[in-house]
């Protein structure tokens, strides 16, 4: 329940490509579209779901290669999206530089947008409470010259996404 009203907030990926069975489940719904930077991605998964420290150089690039590919898979669905539902898209990098921006793209009731606190510290994942903070640089310097290679002869073939979501292949 949000502000009086019944709300399911989903955000698997898995159900991308549900949305137009979710619009048939549902009459009343809004979509936010979102994405992140390739590489924070790429680095992030690689650092959360890996034991890097025990794979060899050709595992972690087999796993970069793979991750690549995921993003771009994600991103074609993200964009259809988008374009076919006419949903608002906001990258991670635009909500972490304003918040804010996120009030303006959700259809919700004033009152509910109203009450949304930006500045609260929230926990993320395993992390301690903190405010909202753009964690790309962090993520991206965890990478290697070779990382950063792999990933871009990935995403070089795909450079209409980049573009697309403000992205740029290193």
């Amino acid at each position: 329940i949000v502000g009086g009203i019944e709300a399911v907030i989903e955000k698997s990926p898995p159900n991308l490509v549900r949305i137009g069975r979710i619009c048939e489940m549902f009459s009343n719904y809004s979509f936010l579209a979102n994405n992140r930077n390739p590489y924070a991605i790429c680095a992030s998964t690689l650092y959360r779901t890996r034991h890097v420290e025990t794979m060899d150089n050709e595992q972690r690039q087999k796993s970069l290669r793979r991750f690549s590919k995921g993003w771009i898979q994600r991103s074609e669905i993200i964009k259809t999206f988008v374009e076919r539902y006419s949903a608002p898209l906001i990258t991670y990098e635009q909500f972490c530089e304003r918040p804010e921006r996120l009030r303006d793209k959700l259809a919700l009731e004033d009152h509910i947008k109203n009450s949304i606190n930006f500045n609260e510290p929230i926990a993320v994942k395993d992390y301690p409470e903190q405010t909202i903070s753009n964690q790309n640089s962090k993520q991206i310097a965890l990478l290697s010259n070779q990382d950063l290679d792999t990933i871009s002869s990935i995403l070089r073939s795909h450079e209409h996404l980049l573009d697309y979501f403000g992205y740029a292949s290193f």
